[in-house]
């Protein structure tokens, strides 16, 4: 069962990141290079480089970063 609207809204982060807008509060952003990358304003509720939630997305890592739903 889906919890809302199923819609994406791609974000533009820069060169290899993967970001979307979901209108449930949430934004996945995976980092497909090399280097660390800043995230989002918010804080990373959930993140697969185990760093701190206000730290750069580490390369080939994933997180999810809370935003006011839609």
């Amino acid at each position: 069962m889906l919890q809302s609207e199923e819609l994406l809204r791609r974000l533009e982060l820069g060169p290899g990141i993967g970001a979307f807008r979901r209108p449930n509060g949430w934004i996945p952003v995976t980092d497909f290079g090399t280097v660390p990358v800043a995230l989002p304003p918010g804080r990373a509720v959930l993140r697969s480089d185990r760093r701190a939630a206000n730290e750069p997305l580490a390369a080939e890592a994933t997180a999810w970063v809370p935003h006011p739903p839609e």
